[in-house]
């Protein structure tokens, strides 16, 4: 009974994780969550590991727990009890790993994605499960009651294809691209996108406007930055591009105060040198870290430190913080 536990619990954390793995791997695809924290893990540089989707370790994982069972049942002596070893073994690495990316996600992230913690109580589940294998070693069993023993996994393995197949064609349905927004007109684009009081750069009368909503401490933000500085440099006489602060305090602490730190610096002039200052040091976002950026930049630091200290450009970057809307002017950021 425990196996057939086991193994179903293997085939649930095998189906989170590839419905995971297909939504990571299309960024813009729509996440099916309970709230807003799937998509704000998803957009942090927690999402991948060396390179590789998050995810698809997940998948590799559980697929590889799922074999170990199964091998576990056509096997006994020696090689069931190295077998069970290897389970608790396996399923300990999945718990600690686990933990780091509840941690991630409560303090570092401030967001949980349910489908990331639904995998956490399953590994927590397994490694219990396996615990408990291992202290309490079963009799060899007869021939017969191996035999029903894999028809009982075999019913698990074609109950959960029976089930996962068409509950991942419904998610799959769900997180398909939402058809093309109707054009907005184009006053209400001048409204929404270009309002007075935003940073320009390049042709201001160029007739094509890129616009970026920004956010410092955005890791999406801080990896398309290069890109961002590429088109300002590359393209400055045919295109007229703007920056929008764009702080989500809710997900990202650091990101207001590190907006302001950028008004702050354009008061001096300073505003694209330090909007690339500040993206290149995200990992220290602190008021030191700030205040080293604007030395570094030669700026007035009396000026700047007091500017920054008073919270007077909070107001400016709350003003420019609206939505985006679908429309032909391309947008950049996060």
């Amino acid at each position: 009974m425990r196996r057939s536990i086991t193994l179903a619990l293997s085939l649930l954390g095998l189906f989170d994780s590839l419905c995971l793995l297909y939504t990571y791997t299309s960024p813009s695809r729509p996440m099916v969550c309970i709230g807003t924290g799937c998509d704000a893990v998803r957009a942090s540089a927690y999402s991948t590991l060396w390179g590789v989707s998050t995810p698809l370790f997940g998948v590799l994982g559980y697929s590889l727990l799922a074999i170990v069972i199964i091998a576990e049942s056509l096997f006994s002596g020696l090689i069931a009890r190295w077998l069970r070893y290897a389970l608790a073994g396996m399923t300990g690495f999945g718990f600690v790993f686990s933990l780091c990316l509840e941690y991630l996600q409560a303090f570092v992230i401030h967001a949980y994605c349910a489908w990331c913690v639904t995998s956490g109580v399953v590994m927590t589940a397994l490694f219990a499960l396996a615990l408990v294998n291992v202290a309490r070693t079963e009799p060899e069993p007869e021939p017969a009651t191996q035999i029903i023993g894999l028809r009982s996994l075999f019913a698990v393995c074609v109950t959960g294809l029976l089930a996962g197949v068409p509950a991942f064609y419904l998610l799959a349905r769900h997180s398909e691209l939402a058809p093309p927004a109707p054009q907005a007109a184009s006053a209400n684009l001048t409204e929404r996108l270009v309002r007075p009081g935003v940073h320009e750069a390049g042709n201001l009368q160029a007739p094509l406007t890129v616009v970026e909503f920004g956010d410092f401490e955005c890791p999406v933000c801080g990896r398309g930055e290069a890109a961002a500085g590429g088109i300002r440099t590359q393209y400055a006489r045919q295109i007229r591009f703007i920056f929008r602060q764009f702080p989500l305090e809710r997900i990202h602490p650091l990101a207001q105060r590190a907006a302001e730190a950028s008004e702050c610096a354009a008061e001096q002039g300073k505003f694209w040198e330090m909007v690339e200052k500040i993206y290149s040091r995200q990992y220290d976002l602190g008021i030191e870290g700030l205040e080293r950026d604007a030395a570094e930049l030669t700026l007035d630091r009396q000026r700047f430190n007091q500017c920054l200290a008073s919270g007077a450009m909070a107001g400016r970057v709350r003003r420019g913080a609206v939505q985006p809307v679908h429309s032909p002017v391309r947008s950049a950021g996060d």
